[in-house]
């Protein structure tokens, strides 16, 4: 490894977690006291200085459209130029809703704002342009299972993204998170290519490892000029048992070796393509994200600066 590799990974390799607002994280990274409401947004300042964070995964946007006033909050205690990575409201990316109770009485009905190009344009971009521009980073379109007769194929999940991502204006960073391990395809990836879209390279229950992922992808693992993974849960691990096995989220409970393997090879193919990565740590994975990323970090760090 080159001596500027240090340099490279510091500027090119951006850690995150998802989501931000757990009093377990007191002594970790946040040493003023905060109250449930005021952790929401002025934790931000304490979050950003810890050492190896330069992203945020911003999750509650999947359950709303961003709000204005919220996000000119965030923007209050965020450095400048620092780039979050936001979920996309979930009414763009639910085919057909479901039976929960929180969706009221759209429960079981087609959602017909599915990859809807206009309303993401009004009810999303146009609040980042308005409010956030200077920390917007890469859009998650986060696409749960998917399965026939509501989305009868690969073809037809990839047909509506082709016409979602041709009408979206090209200067901002978009990236597909899948939950269907069947669609990694050879036509998906090259779809993501054709409108510079990124892979989201997810560690979640039910998808194959963040190598065999990259596998699929081809020789060149990327299909965007930058890169996003967000490492969920372990392995073959259900969301409530994640849950069970790692609260409080105060400490490590158990390190996934093949996973930071994983993440690690991940990043040197992205330093030698030489494009941002994107990097977000939930604490469902090993117990306490922060200090997940902070262990990964403090290795890369002696690796690159060796």
């Amino acid at each position: 490894m080159k001596k500027t590799d240090i340099t490279n990974y510091r500027s090119q390799i951006h850690w995150g977690t998802s989501t931000w607002t757990y009093p377990e994280w007191q002594g970790i990274v946040y040493h003023k006291p905060y109250t449930a409401e005021t952790i929401k947004s002025e934790s931000l300042a304490e979050y950003a200085a810890f050492g190896p964070f330069s992203t945020l995964g911003i999750d509650n946007t999947f359950y709303a459209p961003p709000n204005p006033f919220v996000l000119e909050e965030y923007a209050r205690h965020l450095p400048a130029g620092f780039k979050c990575v936001s979920k996309v409201w979930e009414e763009l990316t639910v085919p057909k809703w479901s039976n929960q109770k929180r969706y009221g009485k759209k429960a079981g009905q087609d959602n017909p704002h599915f990859l809807d190009a206009e309303l993401f344009k009004s009810a999303v971009l146009a609040v980042h342009e308005a409010t956030f521009k200077e920390h917007t980073g890469p859009f998650v379109f986060e696409f749960g299972e998917m399965f026939p007769p509501v989305v009868p194929s690969l073809a037809f999940f990839l047909e509506k993204l082709e016409h979602f991502f041709a009408n979206l204006p090209s200067e901002y960073q978009y990236a597909v998170e899948l939950r269907n391990k069947n669609f990694l395809k050879p036509e998906y990836f090259a779809t993501l290519r054709a409108h510079n879209v990124a892979h989201v390279f997810n560690h979640w229950t039910k998808m194959p490892a963040l190598r065999e992922q990259a596998k699929a992808a081809g020789e060149n693992p990327f299909t965007a000029n930058f890169a996003v993974a967000r490492l969920l849960t372990p392995l073959g691990v259900k969301y409530e048992k994640a849950v069970e096995m790692n609260a409080p989220y105060d400490a490590l409970k158990v390190r996934l070796p093949e996973m930071r393997a994983d993440i690690e090879a991940l990043i040197d193919q992205a330093l030698e393509f030489n494009i941002p990565f994107y990097i977000l740590v939930n604490n469902r994975t090993e117990g306490c994200a922060p200090l997940t990323v902070q262990e990964l970090d403090a290795r890369l760090q002696a690796k690159f600066a060796a």
